[in-house]
């Protein structure tokens, strides 16, 4: 009887019998192509290596985590144009005088927000009551603070504090106290208020020759006057005027006078264009920036148009606020560095009249420190930033974030910056921001601009298909799809809560992307909110402190008739040739 062979298979042999021959054969070689080519399709395309319908994408903690690191090696190198900010003051930080110098201990902490390369521009765009100042501006300004930065400030919503607990008014009571508390030297320009300290515009030229500050304050102060004006292309405040106003400047400079009284007296003269024409011992440069007035000099009525609204504009100056904080010697630092910090404050109630001077002033100073390249940061935080006009603005976020300056801007809609600073000007500011924090704008049109800003992302769906017919019967197909959507629509803007906003920052990073956005609601942790009702109870005192010592003195009635005289005695009007020729040989 002849036995039948069997297999013996050992206890430790995983690998059936007979398999690996079955994988070696055409069929087996077969399955195993098919299975890898399906894992590696897998792999590319959880990778997003092939194209796609949309790439934008959301960030999360890795890329936090990468900005907190990057910015918390800028905060320990302290250069002057590589400079981090941050929201939520970090924990356990310490500041301490150490022979006369104070020194800031700033650790790292992971719940802190942080927005590494901030030189390179801030923009915060929120509606009434989206959290944009209380969530992002102001803890941003403190983080200047922590740092000992020097700081220019505008606060549109200035106001005396009626007492050391009851609510802020602006920015000035949150921020100011809190700098002074660490070591800070606060001044304050806030024409119409005790505090304010004098700011005299004529004297940021260096010398009567120095027309091209004299352009600079002219063109400011002009576009501040008709900012918000419709019927603008008619306006005096363009070309001829423009350069008349620049020449009185500098002419004015180079009296015994150098105010906007004088400005005003000169302006008030009879017969003005003659006057110019026969003055012999007018310097150069004041002479050519008046050449392009003198040539209308055949044209009576252009002339006298010319000089009527040019005084009209220096004569709305011509109130008692205005010319005790804009007359008489400067006492507002002119170049900033350490912890200074210089308050902005504007005057609603007056604001026709303070807004062109105190723009002008802001103007200036910034243009002063970044004409050349700092040692330190300087940082401009302006809150509501349509309702002024800053002719330099984009040069600044463009040109000089390298020279040491960072802005921080907000506003509560974009059609109001358009309106302030045209479509094309407002483009450039918003493309000169690489950090945007976008809150809830209450409005169509910039949540349309926001949600295709981001982009769009894509989306996977499986589709169910049914058909029915023939022999066979109904049959039942699935399908993976393709599409894409926005990443964040108009309706998602528009309903943001208070404090939650989509955040873009070069520091969000990964997978060889930067300014990736995440969706962040901000907590500002409780010290901070402290900090903020003791820094109200430290400028309350400092307020008063201020209006004590403060310089302010408004002309009386007889400087105006003095400044009348020089201008007379400066631009005689020779009548006749008899009186030229007289007056030629005592020259």
């Amino acid at each position: 009887m002849t036995g039948t062979p069997k297999t013996i298979v050992k206890p430790n042999q995983f690998i059936p019998a007979g398999l690996e021959s079955a994988l070696l054969s055409p069929a087996g070689l077969g399955v195993l192509v098919c299975g890898a080519v399906i894992v590696i399709a897998k792999i590319i395309d959880s990778r997003g290596g092939v194209a796609k319908l949309a790439t934008a994408r959301w960030g999360g903690t890795r890329e936090k985590t990468a900005a907190r690191q990057l910015a918390c090696k800028q905060i320990q190198q302290r250069l002057h144009n590589r400079v981090s900010l941050y929201v939520g003051t970090p924990k356990n930080i310490t500041s301490e005088v150490i022979n006369g110098v104070r020194r800031t201990c700033i650790p790292e902490d992971s719940t802190t927000l942080y927005f590494p390369e901030a030189q390179r521009g801030i923009l915060v765009c929120g509606g009434p009551g989206s959290g944009k100042s209380f969530s992002m501006i102001n803890p941003l300004i403190r983080s200047v603070i922590d740092q000992g930065l020097p700081l220019a400030l505008y606060d549109f919503k200035y106001a005396s504090q009626e007492s050391a607990d009851s609510p802020s008014k602006g920015q000035a009571p949150i921020l100011a106290g809190y700098a002074i508390e660490r070591g800070y030297q606060v001044t304050v320009l806030a024409p119409g208020f005790a505090e304010s300290a004098v700011a005299n515009p004529i004297d940021f030229l260096r010398s009567n020759e120095d027309s091209e500050m004299a352009r600079q304050l002219a063109i400011t102060l002009n576009r501040n006057f008709q900012l918000g004006d419709k019927d603008s292309g008619n306006s005096f405040f363009t070309n001829a005027g423009d350069q008349l106003v620049q020449a009185v400047f500098m002419l004015a400079k180079g009296t015994e006078y150098p105010d906007i009284m004088m400005c005003q007296a000169i302006l008030g003269l009879p017969k003005l264009v003659k006057r110019i024409e026969q003055a012999e011992n007018l310097n150069f440069m004041v002479r050519e920036a008046f050449a392009q007035f003198v040539s209308v000099a055949g044209s009576p009525e252009t002339a006298a148009s010319i000089v009527g609204t040019a005084s009209g504009l220096f004569s709305r100056f011509m109130v008692p606020s205005a010319l005790a904080a804009f007359c008489g010697k400067t006492n507002i630092p002119l170049d900033l560095k350490g912890r200074q910090m210089v308050i902005f404050g504007m005057n609603k109630e007056k604001r026709d009249v303070i807004a062109p001077l105190l723009v002008s002033i802001l103007h200036l100073l910034v243009s002063r420190n970044v004409a050349n390249k700092r040692t330190c940061p300087l940082v401009l935080g302006i809150d509501e930033l349509p309702t002024l006009y800053l002719p330099a603005l984009v040069d600044w976020l463009n040109q000089n974030r390298e020279d040491g300056l960072i802005s921080l801007l907000g506003l509560q809609n974009l059609s109001m910056l358009i309106e302030s600073y045209g479509e094309n000007t407002t483009n450039a500011i918003f493309g000169g921001c690489a950090t945007k924090a976008f809150f809830n704008p209450q409005d169509d049109v910039a949540a349309e601009r926001f949600s295709k800003f981001l982009g769009e992302e894509e989306i996977k769906y499986k589709q169910r298909s049914r058909s029915s017919g023939g022999k066979g019967g109904a049959s039942i197909s699935n399908s993976d799809q393709n599409s894409t959507r926005k990443l964040f629509d108009v309706n998602q803007f528009n309903t943001l809560p208070s404090g939650k906003a989509v955040i873009i920052s070069p520091g969000f990073r990964s997978r060889g992307q930067i300014s990736l956005p995440i969706l962040q609601s901000i907590k500002i942790p409780q010290h901070e909110i402290q900090s903020e009702a003791d820094s109200v109870k430290a400028w309350y005192e400092f307020q008063k402190f201020l209006s004590k010592k403060s310089t302010l003195l408004t002309p009386a009635d007889e400087e105006m008739k003095i400044r009348r005289a020089s201008a007379l005695k400066l631009l005689p009007l020779i009548e006749n040739q008899e009186q030229l020729s007289e007056y030629a040989s005592l020259i």
